[in-house]
């Protein structure tokens, strides 16, 4: 017991210096290549702390347990939003400032709505499928968010790029992100899994430990980035790894997956489904009623009831 806990926290170590280097080196790719940061944190931070989902996604995929691949996706989109970016505002309350803001949350809670549609239609019974031909229109909606959000980034981030003194090397700045996002995704693995094998040991329920520690693990990385992004003071970053995270747990991972095999929604239901999009509306509400102004603590407090209400409901 005792090696599985230094275990564990030497894996919650690596992926909280992983996450600093990833940081450090995507704001410093951001000032140079004029993007900002939130378009930076959206997409480069955003697929790197979304690998782990990926990994167990496509491998649940491959063995036939396309059911894990849709679970773990609408999982960690509810925690990202209800439980990450509710502490890190917690500890540091986001300012909305960049421009476009509510196109980007728009776009996530219309991606968020066709995931739904595309797996239950308009039903609210269980059961629902994720087939080949919706996988390839889901991976080419990816290649056009890609596109939208490298233009707008450019356009919205030449003026802080030009402003900044640019003193990182590129190969320092690229050098840590991959440095930092390897540190990222082994010590959230190592966490993941000796947390797992602790909750075991002390007869804790396996729907439990699905619920919280392995969601959680795979969100490990959302929320160690999320956090030291917004204590440095890269607000736009935390906001942008959160909504990028969750755009590509469904465009990119949901894609590939259903590309691999159909999909079958039977470990999620409409209600669950529900929940992820009102985490989304919660965001659409702060750009609409907190613009240009930082989202008050109790807006976090709020995310944070919410998710334990969840959590309580489905245990």
């Amino acid at each position: 017991m005792a090696i599985m806990v230094l275990l564990a926290v030497l894996g919650l170590i690596g992926a909280v210096s992983g996450a600093t280097f990833l940081v450090n080196g995507a704001s410093a790719v951001a000032r140079r290549m004029h993007i900002s940061e939130f378009v930076i944190g959206m997409v480069i931070v955003g697929v790197g702390t979304s690998m782990p989902e990926m990994l167990v996604s496509m491998f649940g995929a491959i063995g036939g347990s396309g059911d894990v691949a849709i679970g773990n996706v609408v999982g960690s989109n509810i925690l990202n939003v209800l439980l990450i970016l509710g502490t890190t505002m917690l500890i540091k309350p986001v300012r909305l400032t960049k421009k476009g803001l509510m196109m980007d949350v728009l776009i996530c809670l219309a991606v968020s709505i066709l995931f739904y549609l595309l797996v239950f239609g308009f039903s609210i019974e269980r059961g629902g499928e994720l087939s080949r031909g919706e996988g390839i229109v889901v991976l080419m909606l990816f290649g056009l968010f890609l596109w939208y959000s490298f233009k707008t980034g450019q356009e919205n981030g030449g003026e802080q790029g030009a402003a900044v003194k640019e003193q990182t090397s590129w190969w320092k700045s690229f050098g840590s992100i991959i440095f930092g996002l390897a540190f990222l995704i082994v010590g959230a693995r190592l966490f993941v899994n000796e947390a797992v094998e602790i909750a075991r040991m002390l007869n804790v329920s396996e729907s439990f430990i699905a619920i919280t520690l392995l969601a959680g693990g795979t969100s490990l990385p959302e929320l160690t980035v999320s956090i030291t992004a917004a204590v440095k003071g890269n607000n736009e970053m935390a906001l942008g790894n959160i909504i990028g995270s969750n755009l590509f747990n469904i465009l990119l991972i949901l894609g590939l997956c259903s590309t691999i095999t159909p999909l079958q929604a039977t470990g999620v239901g409409p209600f669950d489904m529900a929940v992820m999009i009102y985490s989304v509306l919660m965001m659409v509400w702060w750009v609409a009623a907190y613009r240009t102004k930082a989202v008050p603590r109790w807006q976090a407090l709020l995310l944070l009831l919410s998710y334990a209400a969840y959590i309580y409901f489905i245990s």
